[in-house]
């Protein structure tokens, strides 16, 4: 599915409920990170960033809002650290998450009482296989001196779905790498926010989607290069 595509959305949302008659829960958890400075920012990347990050979990809120208020049920928006902090070599990519933190709050007053919304910013997360220097700068940065696991974000989603008494809030998974020394405005480091999304993976879910196949190719390259 298109998730970037309003009429696939759709389309899937209907196939999910002729198979389960029922919707309990929302993950828009569709991402890419495309690196687009001021100057290198193209139409095609622009409109790819927004498109996949913030246009798809806009339309599959609205597909899925009148399932999920007859369940009485939650939507869990993935925003990142990108969202908060001023990356200048991935502007579209800090543009778009700092969009779904604000869809995020919209949409946890729109859809009151009924559904529950809530976004998750995740950062400083390593995987297995990332190289050692990657955890060693993201202990660096944050004041928890460790780096995240994707079972920390996992638990982060669980905990917002089973909470019945929040909504509209962004929890940042980043062991405090947002708050520290002024990183709000100063963290500049090459990596970016979530170096995980530049090979391909955004927490253990690979990408690209059909929407986005730029990002694909993005992929490709940094991957032979590296």
């Amino acid at each position: 599915m298109d998730v970037a595509d309003a009429e696939q959305v759709k389309a899937g949302f209907k196939q999910v409920i002729e198979k389960f008659g029922r919707l309990d829960i929302l993950v828009n958890s569709a991402a890419n990170f495309l690196p687009a400075s001021i100057v290198s920012t193209t139409e095609q990347v622009w409109d790819a960033s927004l498109g996949t990050n913030l246009k798809a979990p806009f339309f599959c809120a609205q597909a899925a809002a009148p399932l999920l208020k007859r369940s009485r049920g939650a939507i869990i928006n993935f925003a990142d650290v990108g969202g908060l902090l001023a990356w200048t070599g991935y502007i579209p990519h800090c543009v778009s998450k700092a969009g779904v933190i604000m869809l995020t709050r919209c949409l946890a007053k729109e859809l009151a009482p009924e559904v529950r919304v809530n976004a998750i910013a995740p950062g400083t997360i390593t995987m297995p296989g990332d190289p050692p220097e990657w955890e060693e700068d993201f202990i660096k940065r944050a004041p928890l001196l460790r780096s995240g696991r994707p079972s920390d974000v996992a638990e982060t989603v669980v905990f917002l779905v089973r909470s019945e008494f929040i909504t509209g809030q962004v929890i940042v998974v980043d062991g405090g790498r947002t708050f520290r020394g002024g990183a709000m405005l100063n963290d500049q480091s090459e990596g970016g926010p979530c170096r995980e999304l530049r090979r391909g993976v955004f927490y253990g879910i690979e990408w690209p989607y059909k929407s986005d196949a730029l990002a694909a190719k993005l992929a490709r390259k940094r991957k032979t290069r590296n």
